[in-house]
């Protein structure tokens, strides 16, 4: 597990311990290989993504973009490297809602996969999911749903039925699945997808949360309200403990607890 995983599993309060680290080692990287150094752009990256994760999303901005610079200067537009610049840059563009930013990003990811690392490969399957979910997220379910199955086929095929990525992108074929109304194909994915990563990654762990939190959404759309309560009570908990109280995340399933209390019969 590299040193930026280790903080971001044990949560918040790792956080302001893991920005002083990793500005010094941006900081030490810059003076040392100098501010356009394939090394550098790897420190950018790493405290772009813990802003990411922080919720900080104007501080992770212009690292972003600057590492996208490096890559494609240093190591060519058609460079994995570049590809997962491109990704990340596109994936805080959707995190911020422009998705007009965020979509030609994710397709010239998506390009360099398939030519550089071949149509099965993991990571081709990774920017798959994630044009997918820009797609639903913009509204065009039809353009998302081959991308969201495309994804998990291939991860299912690469890492078996049980990895943690499989559990994710069968979470989110399941999420639209759910905002179709396509209730019968979504349920059963949601609670492979809750399976997984509770084994996976613990009971504890934010995609858990999501996991739970994404049930309970469609339980509340069917109207089972009783069902849907408990598994968006344990979701906000994961997410506050996980995550603080003021990520997004945490704000997300807080207000999906309180529309579902608002509609509960008194």
């Amino acid at each position: 597990m590299s040193q930026l995983a280790t903080y971001l599993q044990y949560g918040p309060a790792l956080y302001p311990t893991a920005l002083l680290l990793f500005e010094k080692a941006l900081a030490n990287a810059e003076e040392a290989l100098g501010p356009t150094n394939p090394d550098t752009g790897i420190h950018l990256n790493n405290l772009a993504l813990l802003y990411k994760v922080t919720g900080d999303y104007d501080a992770a901005l212009p690292l972003y973009q600057r590492a996208l610079a490096i890559a494609e200067k240093e190591q060519g537009q058609e460079h994995p490297s570049t590809g997962m610049c491109l990704n990340n840059l596109a994936e805080l563009y959707r995190a911020l809602g422009d998705y007009n930013a965020a979509l030609p990003l994710y397709q010239r990811a998506l390009a360099i996969a398939e030519k550089i690392q071949g149509p099965e490969h993991s990571n081709t399957a990774r920017c798959l999911n994630n044009l997918g979910l820009l797609y639903h997220q913009s509204g065009d379910y039809d353009a998302a749903l081959p991308l969201l199955q495309s994804s998990l086929s291939i991860a299912e095929k690469t890492h078996g039925a049980e990895h943690i990525s499989v559990g994710v992108y069968m979470n989110n074929l399941a999420t639209l699945y759910d905002v179709t109304r396509d209730y019968a194909s979504a349920l059963p994915l949601y609670q492979r997808a809750l399976a997984i990563a509770e084994k996976a990654q613990g009971p504890a762990h934010p995609e858990t949360g999501t996991s739970l939190n994404n049930l309970a959404g469609m339980y509340k759309s069917i109207g089972d309200y009783d069902a849907a309560m408990p598994l968006y009570q344990r979701a906000l908990a994961i997410v506050e403990k996980a995550l603080g109280l003021a990520h997004p995340n945490t704000k997300t399933c807080r207000a999906n607890l309180t529309d579902l209390q608002a509609k509960m019969p008194s």
